[in-house]
């Protein structure tokens, strides 16, 4: 990785704790990036090879976000550099920060999209997997029909329709299996079938995709996810304390990302979840 040419900028700041999902499957397909915290975007310099701004899965339950992406200076140095032509992909949390009307944890509330969400995500599904129906447009570059994919879902944004130039790239087709393990199987019945799960708009020149789901985790759970990693850190003779969180820059940190993961995650790598999430990167590089 080249970091005088990185392509996509990853916010690795307050809100997001670990991004080591998000950075295997960037790794894995040679994509160039950087990751930027709060206090790199107070002043942060955007030039022409950023092309795409990644707001990963995350969660805050602090107080204090005055100082979030940079303040109100670097909110509006992002949401200018939006404006003027890059791109942002907001997953889960940072789909919610893209929102006008964000709640805590991430209680940013960017206006980045027109897009509306029913409820604060920790008040709907919990966590499960979910299907989907991906868009044909999407679906094909991704070497995927158009029949219901599963994914990892975990109180991501539903969003409540389509405004403006709002556009759906996948809805919620929850089958009646999984309609049973909510919490709440009439909630899900009345509000998240037919749902938007990802969408598409656009904030001046920029394009804006927010997805609700969590593609980076592959066609995996977060818990099936946490025990691929704890079985390649008990192979390298690591203790369990070594992997909450695999911090960055330390001995197993730098291992792990040159194995990608190793054989256990073999499978997350081929996972046709990260072959959507190839296809939108792509699409906005």
């Amino acid at each position: 990785m080249s970091p005088r040419s990185p392509r996509v900028l990853v916010y690795a700041g307050k809100f997001v704790p670990s991004y080591l999902t998000l950075e295997l499957f960037l790794r894995s397909r040679r994509i160039t990036f950087q990751p930027v915290s709060d206090m790199n975007l107070a002043d942060f310099r955007y030039c022409a090879s950023h092309a795409v701004f990644v707001f990963p899965s995350g969660q805050y339950f602090g107080e204090d976000v005055d100082d979030a992406l940079g303040g109100a200076a670097g909110v509006a140095r992002l949401k200018e550099a939006i404006r003027g032509g890059m791109n942002y992909l907001g997953i889960c949390a940072g789909a919610y920060a893209a929102t006008g009307r964000s709640f805590p944890p991430v209680d940013i509330s960017l206006g980045l999209s027109p897009a509306r969400h029913r409820w604060p995500g920790e008040m709907g599904a919990g966590a499960q997997f979910l299907s989907v129906r991906i868009v044909p447009e999407l679906a094909a570059p991704a070497g995927l029909c158009d029949d219901p994919q599963p994914v990892w879902y975990q109180n991501g944004p539903v969003f409540s329709g389509v405004a403006g130039d709002l556009q759906p790239l996948a809805t919620f087709a929850p089958t009646r299996t999984e309609r049973a393990q909510t919490r709440d199987g009439f909630l899900f019945r009345k509000r998240l079938s037919g749902a938007p799960a990802i969408v598409q708009s656009h904030y001046g020149k920029g394009r804006v995709v927010l997805c609700s789901p969590h593609l980076e985790l592959g066609d995996l759970g977060i818990r099936d996810y946490h025990a691929l990693l704890r079985q390649w850190i008990a192979a390298h003779g690591l203790a369990e304390v070594d992997y909450d969180p695999l911090s960055t820059g330390t001995a197993s940190y730098r291992q792990f990302m040159k194995e990608l993961g190793g054989p256990w995650l073999q499978p997350v790598r081929q996972s046709s979840n990260w072959r959507v999430l190839s296809a939108l990167i792509n699409d906005l590089l």
